[in-house]
C-alpha cells in the first residue's frame, strides 16, 4: 500500500504541474477566465488529495479517497472542451479571417492551451485509475 500512496503522490504532482501550466497560460485573459477557474479548481482539488493521501493510514487510503468530492472536480475537467470554445472566442475577435500576424498569435496561442488541455486530462486519467485500481484492492 505504501508503493501505492507513492504513485498517487507522483501522479498528483503530474496533474498538479499540467493545471500550473495551463493556469499560467490563461492568467488575467478575460477569454479565459473559465479556463483558469478550472484550472485552480484542479490545483485545490489536489491540494485537498494530497493532504488526505499524506493523512491516510495503509488500510483507509482506498476508503478515505473514494468518499471525497474533489474526485468530481477532476472527473469534470475531463468532461470539458475548452480548446474548441477559446479557439472560437479567439476568432470571433478578428475582422476577418485573415492570416494576419493576430490571426497567427491567436492559432498559436490555442495550440499552447490544447497541449496543456491535453496534458491535464491526460496526467487526470492517470490519477483516476491509479485511484480505482488502489480502491478496488489490486496491486499496481
Amino acid at each position: 500500500m505504501k508503493a501505492i500512496k507513492k504513485h498517487i503522490k507522483s501522479r498528483l504532482s503530474a496533474v498538479e504541474e499540467a493545471a500550473s501550466e495551463l493556469a499560467l497560460l490563461s492568467v488575467e485573459v478575460p477569454l479565459l477566465y473559465d479556463v483558469q477557474a478550472m484550472a485552480t479548481s484542479v490545483l485545490q482539488a489536489c491540494s485537498e488529495l494530497r493532504i488526505s493521501v499524506r493523512a491516510a493510514d495503509k488500510a483507509d487510503l482506498p476508503g478515505r479517497l473514494l468518499g471525497m468530492n474533489c474526485l468530481g472536480t477532476l472527473e469534470a475537467a475531463l468532461d470539458r472542451d475548452d480548446a474548441s470554445t477559446i479557439e472560437q472566442r479567439f476568432f470571433d475577435l478578428l475582422p476577418d479571417q485573415s492570416e494576419g500576424d493576430l490571426a497567427g498569435f491567436l492559432q498559436a496561442w490555442v495550440l499552447k492551451i490544447e497541449k496543456a488541455c491535453a496534458k491535464l486530462a491526460q496526467a487526470i486519467r492517470w490519477l483516476m485509475a491509479l485511484i480505482e485500481v488502489d480502491t478496488s484492492g489490486c496491486d499496481v
